[in-house]
């Protein structure tokens, strides 16, 4: 990144700047919990529902 200061006129002025780069990718994965349970209970169609 390159600056110019304009010390007269108190200001920063921007030149160039680096071009944007990815820093991280996060993806966006959805974990179901497909154990049976005595409160939660899924059966193949519940699964499948889920996709």
């Amino acid at each position: 990144m390159q600056l110019e200061v304009d010390e007269d006129r108190r200001r920063v002025k921007i030149i160039s700047f680096p071009a944007p780069e990815i820093l991280s990718i996060e993806p966006d994965l959805k974990y179901y919990n497909l154990e049976n349970g005595l409160l939660n209970k899924f059966s193949n169609q519940d699964r499948l529902a889920y996709r």
